[in-house]
C-alpha cells in the first residue's frame, strides 16, 4: 500500500504517569498506520503542580514547530486534548474527551488552592484561540461536546451519533470512533482539486 502521507499524532504525557490521552493515540497511529499513512507518536511532556509549571508546559506546546522533520514535510497532527492541542500547524486536528480535555488548571489542581479567576481566564483565552487554528476539532460523544460549549461557549463536532449505552457514551477506545475519524482524515488530506470536484458532486 502506497503511503498515504505524514501525520504526527500528539498527547499530553506527564513522565512516569499512565493516562488515557496515551493509550488512545496509541490506538488511533495503529489505525493510521494499517490505513497507509506514516505515523509518528509524539507526547508532550508538561507538569500541572503550580500555576506557573501550567503556564510553561502550555508556552512550550504552543512553540513547538511540528511543520517538518528533517526537511521533510509533516502533513497533519492530530492533538488529544491540551495542552497538545496548542500546537500551531495548518493541518491540525484536534480530539477532545472529558477524561483527558482539561481547557485549564482545575480548581485547586494538585490539592492546592484554587486558581485565580483571572490565571484560568488567560489559559482558556489561549486554548481557545489555539482550537480556532485548528481545521478541525472534535469531541467523541454529543455528551462530551456539550460539556466542552458550557466550559468555553465552543461549538465542536461530535464524532459518534447520541446514543442511550452509557458505555459507548464514554468509551473514546473503540473501531467506531476510529473509523469515522480516520474518514475524517482522509477527506481533510485530499488535494484541493479532489476536495472541490466532492463540493460540487
Amino acid at each position: 500500500m502506497p503511503e498515504k502521507g505524514k501525520i504526527a499524532v500528539l498527547y499530553p504525557q506527564r513522565p512516569f504517569v499512565h493516562n488515557d490521552a496515551g493509550q488512545v493515540a496509541q490506538e488511533l497511529a495503529a489505525k493510521l498506520r494499517q490505513e497507509g499513512w506514516r505515523v509518528q507518536l509524539v507526547g508532550l511532556p508538561y507538569t500541572a503542580l503550580t500555576e506557573n509549571q501550567w503556564l510553561d508546559s502550555w508556552f512550550l506546546c504552543r512553540l513547538a514547530d511540528l511543520g517538518e522533520s528533517d526537511g521533510e514535510t509533516i502533513d497533519c497532527v492530530v492533538a488529544f486534548g491540551a495542552p497538545a492541542c496548542l500546537v500551531r500547524h495548518p493541518n491540525k486536528v484536534v480530539l477532545l474527551d472529558g477524561r483527558f480535555s482539561v481547557p485549564g488548571p482545575p480548581a485547586g489542581a494538585a490539592g492546592g488552592p484554587a486558581a485565580p479567576d483571572k490565571f484560568r481566564a488567560d489559559i482558556l483565552r489561549m486554548g481557545r484561540q489555539a482550537l480556532r487554528e485548528a481545521r478541525r476539532v472534535y469531541a467523541v460523544t454529543e455528551k462530551d461536546a456539550e460539556l466542552f460549549k458550557r466550559e468555553t461557549g465552543m461549538e465542536v463536532q461530535p464524532l459518534l451519533p447520541p446514543s442511550d449505552d452509557p458505555q459507548q457514551q464514554r468509551d473514546v477506545s473503540g473501531e467506531a470512533v476510529w473509523d469515522v475519524l480516520v474518514r475524517e482524515l482522509a477527506f481533510l488530506m485530499r488535494p484541493a482539486s479532489e476536495n472541490s470536484v466532492a463540493d460540487k458532486g
